[in-house]
């Protein structure tokens, strides 16, 4: 069984990278096959855990349909594999405004929840737009920290 685990946060700064990588770590040591989905167009966690960024072929490729998943899926050095991305995606909201363009994230990742348990995304800032409500629609478990409710 897959499961899927959002850590957002609208502000910027808060450890949405770290503890992104720090799960994964934690899950692969106990043998999880655990797949990181970067949704910030910065890169961050791509970046943190080694990849070139620039590149290579990233999430952005895949929603907008010129790259199968399992081709940008990229193996990192101690935390499981990665779908990197990098400043492409910051175009997604004014490319994709088709309507179903949140549900991009969920119909690519559909083939992989079978097989990789569990995936992690890791999500930008800005919930209301593209890519971050996509990431939402996939939601099974969230981390949302708040100062308020």
């Amino acid at each position: 069984m897959s499961a899927i685990i959002t850590i957002t946060n609208q502000k910027g700064g808060v450890g949405k990278t770290t503890t992104a990588c720090s799960l994964m770590d934690g899950l692969c040591q106990r043998g999880a096959r655990v797949l990181g989905v970067d949704l910030d167009p910065q890169g961050s966690l791509g970046f943190c855990l080694g990849l070139d960024i620039e590149n290579c072929a990233t999430i952005y490729d895949v929603l907008k349909g010129t790259r199968p998943i399992r081709d940008v899926i990229t193996p990192s050095d101690s935390c499981g594999d990665v779908l990197p991305s990098n400043i492409l995606l910051s175009a997604a909201e004014l490319e994709f405004n088709r309507p179903g363009r949140e549900f991009l994230l969920k119909n690519a990742l559909a083939c992989l929840l079978a097989t990789v348990l569990p995936v992690l995304l890791r999500l930008i800032r800005s919930l209301p737009g593209m890519p971050g409500c996509a990431g939402l629609r996939c939601v099974l478990s969230c981390l949302i920290s708040a100062s308020s409710i």
